[in-house]
C-alpha cells in the first residue's frame, strides 16, 4: 500500500484463526496466501522471488516456480509482509496475531467470529486452563510462524476474566481462573519459543485493555512483564456511541469534567501511568493510537462541545460503512468538502469535528499524534502502536500528497532530537472490531 517500511519497526498481521484442534491457520487464504492459493503451506522458494528467474528445464530438481510462485507475481498477504517489506527494510520484525474483540463472541454466528463460532468461543480460556493444550498450540504457532516467515506471535485476548460477551456455560463458568491461567499461558508460550530457538526465539507480545475495571480484574501486570517482549496498550476506544455524551476516541489528558463523567481520569495519560505504577516496564510498553474516530449523533444542534448530549452513533461513512466509526481519511475528506467543522480541545489534546448533519466525531490528527509521541517519549516508553494502516490517509489524497500522514507524524515526533524507538509498532488489519475498553 505504498508504505515506507522504515516508518515502523514492527508489523502485526491480524488476524489468523485457531481451529478446534488448536492449530493456527489463515483466516482468508485469498488475501493471505500468494495468488490466493488456499492449498499453499508456506512461503515460495527464495529463487522464485526474482522476477528474472529462469528455470532449468533440463534439471528435474531445479525449482520451476510454477503458480502460485510465478516470479512475476504480485506479493501480498503473508508474503507481502515477510518477503517484500523485509526486502525494502531488512531490520523490521513481523508478528502474526490471534484474537480481537469478536474472537470470544459466543453470541455470534461462525461467519461473524473469524471462523470461530459458538463451539470454540471460549478457546482462550480452554487453552490457558490446560498445559497440554497450550503446549500443542505453542508448537503450532511456532510451525506457522516459521513456515510463513514471521518473527513473533501477538496474543490479543479481549479480555481474560472480564470479557462480557463470553459464554457462562460449563465447563468454563468460573472465568475468574483466567487471571492466573493467562500468566501460565504466557509463560508456557515464552518457554516453548526459547526451547525452539534459544538464539533467536519468536517474539511474544500482547494487546491489552486499559479501562480501569478491565485492567484491575484481568491482568497480573508484574507477571506479564516477565514474559512479554512488548505490552501493547490499546489506549483508544475510550469513548464512543455506547455513551450518552460526546468524547474523544483517545484523549491524551483528562479534565475535571472527565473525572466527574467516568469516575476517574480516563485518558491515555492515566492508562500509561497506571500500567507503569502497577509494574510494567516503560521500555516494554507501546502506547496505542487510532487512525480512526468514534462518532455520535448529537441530541441537539445547540450543544455541540465536548461531553455534549448524544443519542446514538454517527452515520456510517462511505468506505468503513459502520455507524459511529470513521477512518481518518474519511474525516479529513468531510472537512475538505465543507460538511464538517474541525475543533481542537487544548486541555485534552484531541481534535473533533461537528458535521452539518448533526454528528460529532472525536479522533486524532497530525497535531495530536505529535503531542502523543512527545508525551510517550517523555515517559520513556518503547514506542507507539497504531491501529491500523488502512485507516490513515494512505494515498495522501487529503493531506497534500503526503501518504500516511498520521504514522509519519508519530515517526517525526519520536525522531525529534533522537533516533526513532525500536518498539514503534504498527498493526494492520482488514476487519474492524469495536473494543469498549473502559467498560
Amino acid at each position: 500500500m505504498g508504505l515506507d517500511a522504515g516508518l515502523c519497526t514492527h508489523f502485526v498481521y491480524g488476524f489468523t484463526k485457531v481451529t478446534p484442534s488448536f492449530n493456527i491457520v489463515s483466516n482468508d487464504p485469498f488475501a493471505d496466501h500468494p495468488s490466493g492459493d488456499e492449498n499453499q503451506d508456506g512461503l515460495c522458494p527464495a529463487v522464485c522471488n526474482d522476477p528474472d528467474f529462469t528455470p532449468d528445464w533440463s534439471d528435474p530438481s531445479s525449482p520451476k516456480c510454477d503458480w502460485p510462485c510465478s516470479p512475476g507475481r504480485t506479493m501480498k498477504g503473508f508474503e507481502g509482509m515477510n518477503v517484500a517489506m523485509k526486502q525494502r527494510s531488512p531490520g523490521i520484525k513481523t508478528l502474526v496475531s490471534v484474537g480481537g474483540w469478536n474472537f470470544n463472541n459466543c453470541a455470534a454466528s461462525p461467519g461473524e467470529t473469524y471462523g470461530q463460532g459458538s463451539a470454540t468461543c471460549e478457546l482462550f480460556s480452554q487453552l490457558a486452563a490446560s498445559e497440554e493444550k497450550t503446549n500443542i498450540f505453542a508448537q503450532n504457532v511456532i510451525t506457522f510462524a516459521r513456515k510463513w516467515g514471521f518473527d513473533g506471535f501477538d496474543l490479543d485476548w479481549e479480555y481474560p476474566v472480564v470479557a462480557g460477551h463470553n459464554s457462562n456455560s460449563q465447563p468454563f463458568q468460573d472465568v475468574t481462573q483466567d487471571y492466573a491461567n493467562y500468566i501460565l499461558l504466557l509463560k508456557r508460550l515464552k518457554t516453548a519459543f526459547a526451547e525452539e530457538n534459544a538464539a533467536e526465539p519468536l517474539l511474544l507480545t500482547a494487546a491489552v485493555g486499559v479501562g480501569k475495571s478491565t485492567a484491575e480484574k484481568a491482568y497480573n501486570i508484574p507477571e506479564m512483564n516477565k514474559y512479554l517482549d512488548l505490552i501493547n496498550l490499546m489506549t483508544y476506544d475510550m469513548h464512543g456511541s455506547w455513551e450518552d455524551r460526546t468524547g474523544c476516541n483517545a484523549p491524551l489528558h483528562a479534565t475535571q469534567e472527565d473525572i466527574d463523567f467516568a469516575g476517574y481520569p480516563l485518558s491515555v495519560q492515566w492508562a500509561v501511568d497506571y500500567w507503569i505504577d502497577q509494574g510494567a516496564s516503560p521500555d516494554k510498553l507501546t502506547m496505542g493510537v487510532g487512525t480512526y474516530g468514534r462518532g455520535f449523533a448529537l441530541a441537539q444542534a445547540s450543544e455541540s462541545g465536548y461531553l455534549a448530549p448524544a443519542v446514538g452513533a454517527s452515520a456510517p461513512a462511505a468506505s468503513t460503512g459502520q455507524a459511529g466509526y470513521i477512518a481518518y481519511y474519511e474525516i479529513v475528506a468531510m472537512i475538505e468538502e465543507g460538511v464538517a467543522v474541525k475543533h481542537y480541545d487544548e486541555a485534552r489534546a484531541c481534535p473533533y469535528i461537528v458535521t452539518t448533519s448533526g454528528d460529532w466525531v472525536g479522533y486524532d490528527d497530525v497535531r495530536s499524534m505529535k503531542a502523543k509521541a512527545a508525551w510517550a517519549k517523555s515517559k520513556g516508553l518503547r514506542g507507539t502502536m497504531v491501529w491500523a494502516l488502512d485507516l490513515d490517509d494512505f494515498e495522501g489524497r487529503y493531506s497534500g500528497g503526503v501518504r500516511y500522514p498520521l504514522i509519519r507524524a508519530l515517526a517525526d515526533g519520536w525522531a525529534e532530537g533522537s533516533s526513532p524507538p525500536a518498539g514503534m509498532l504498527s498493526s494492520s488489519g482488514h476487519q474492524e472490531r469495536a473494543k469498549r475498553l473502559h467498560r
